[in-house]
């Protein structure tokens, strides 16, 4: 059993399943650096197992996940000290000894085991390298492929975890809550109040880059018309701007509607929590953008968002219209410097950068775009704000190289001309709206994201293009 592996011994061996396989990749030159694999035990216990590329041709013929295996003579080592995928202070090393022997799979060993991580306690893990996240829910949405500025292609999925909780009161303290009106069911057991509070709809956003996008589409279930569950291995938590969201990584794989457990009594639950409601679980659908928050970023035109009203209840909302770039405002400057931590504006204080908001001095602070632009379509004209990301993505060049590369003694404060460039360009914009704009007036919105229109174009006639050829080998 892997719970009996100890670095003192290395003649032991093991029944176990491999559940998962991945190539570890050299960010720097793309070359793979070791194959890993998890192997998981009949008691629900999983190790991580690393094959070296000189060893690989020698064992990985041996090997295909899911499969069942006798493995013996192994070099048990302390886990990686960072990036782990399984909660195990332990790991195993490949070495010529090692024996390979393929055993029967009686059904005994379990399929699947996760670290899954609560969509609640996802912030708390920003920055922390220590472990991967594993993450599971409901597909609600998923954007397009988008291809950012370095070249890389990456895909937005929004998952939702949308189910009851109960909140236990005891019964001393029910005078005190009669009046609740988030209360919709009440139960007593043992001198204890269970009262069943609202839904809450917590979701989370999956960044999922190159292959992992890519093969993200290619296993999503096709029917279109049923809901899909997931689960999403290897992920780390990021934070961009205000927002957190879960970014994929050499370990990350998906898994959809499949036989484990803990997936099946979400899906239960959230059957039931829709079923109450009278209404049916969502099957995923394609976003041109895709967001966390409740209210969609519905397509909109300028004169549309300039009308815009809020809701009750509602401090924003987020708009997509299709503009045209028709100048950058002079006298708005086009990039500030950042405070590291929060990326709010530092301040020169007597040649020292302090964060007000931090309450910190910055030392290392950085350069970040802030463009401000006019934007027209066929119905209005208004002011849209692009910051570090969305700038970066429409100019093609990073903030810090359009600064070093400035000719000397260049008023630093002029708009280069390489920024001017992004005049007449179209996008399609996914905008802002708040109090400042439909109760204050101020009409200037700030973009989430942006889309080239000549990229969707391009996308367009790739897949027409690919759609006819098909059609054309079809007939011959």
């Amino acid at each position: 059993m892997i719970s009996a592996l100890t670095p003192q011994k290395d003649s032991d061996t093991i029944n176990v399943r491999v559940t998962r396989v991945w190539e570890a990749i050299n960010k720097r030159n793309g070359q793979v650096m070791f194959t890993n694999l998890i192997l998981l035990d009949e008691q629900d216990n999983h190790i991580l197992a690393t094959v070296r590329n000189n060893q690989k041709d020698i064992y990985l013929p041996l090997l295909s996940e899911q499969g069942v295996y006798n493995i013996s003579n192994l070099k048990v080592v302390p886990g990686p000290p960072s990036y782990r995928s399984v909660d195990n202070d332990l790991a195993i090393n490949f070495y010529y000894k090692t024996k390979i022997q393929a055993a029967a799979d009686t059904g005994v060993i379990p399929h699947h085991k996760f670290e899954l991580k609560q969509f609640k306690d996802i912030p708390n893990y920003v920055a922390n390298v220590a472990n991967f996240i594993d993450i599971m829910g409901l597909v609600i949405n998923y954007g397009e492929l988008e291809t950012r500025t370095n070249g890389a292609q990456k895909m937005d999925v929004t998952l939702s975890n949308d189910r009851q909780e109960p909140i236990v009161f005891t019964i001393a303290h029910l005078n005190m809550i009669r009046n609740l009106k988030f209360i919709s069911t009440c139960k007593t057991n043992n001198n204890r109040l269970f009262i069943s509070s609202k839904t809450r709809n917590e979701r989370v956003i999956v960044a999922l880059w190159e292959s992992r996008a890519t093969n993200f589409l290619d296993l999503l279930p096709k029917e279109g018309k049923d809901p899909v569950f997931v689960v999403i291995t290897g992920l780390l938590a990021k934070k961009y701007s205000e927002n957190v969201l879960l970014s994929s990584s050499d370990a990350t794989k998906t898994y959809f509607n499949i036989d484990y457990p803990p997936l099946q009594s979400m899906r239960q639950a959230i059957s039931e929590e829709n079923a109450n409601r009278g209404k049916e679980m969502p099957a995923p659908v394609t976003l041109r953008f895709v967001q966390s928050e409740n209210t969609s970023a519905g397509e909109s035109n300028i004169r549309d968002i300039l009308e815009a009203k809020l809701p009750a209840a509602t401090t924003f909302l987020r708009r997509t219209c299709e503009a045209t770039i028709v100048a950058v405002m002079e006298g708005e400057g086009w990039y500030y410097n950042c405070c590291p931590r929060c990326a709010r504006k530092v301040q020169n204080t007597e040649g020292k950068y302090y964060c007000t908001f931090c309450s910190k001095e910055a030392e290392d602070f950085r350069p970040r775009f802030k463009l401000t632009v006019r934007v027209e379509d066929s119905t209005a004209q208004t002011t849209f704000t692009l910051f570090n990301k969305e700038a970066e993505q429409i100019v093609g060049i990073p903030v810090d190289k359009i600064i070093d590369e400035l000719p000397e003694g260049t008023n630093i404060g002029e708009i280069p001309p390489v920024i001017r460039n992004i005049i007449g360009k179209r996008c399609v914009f996914d905008v802002k709206i708040n109090e400042y704009n439909t109760v204050r007036g101020y009409e200037d919105y700030t973009v989430f994201r942006l889309k080239l229109s000549d990229q969707m174009e391009r996308a367009s006639t790739s897949n027409k293009d690919n759609t006819d050829s098909s059609k054309k080998q079809r007939v011959n």
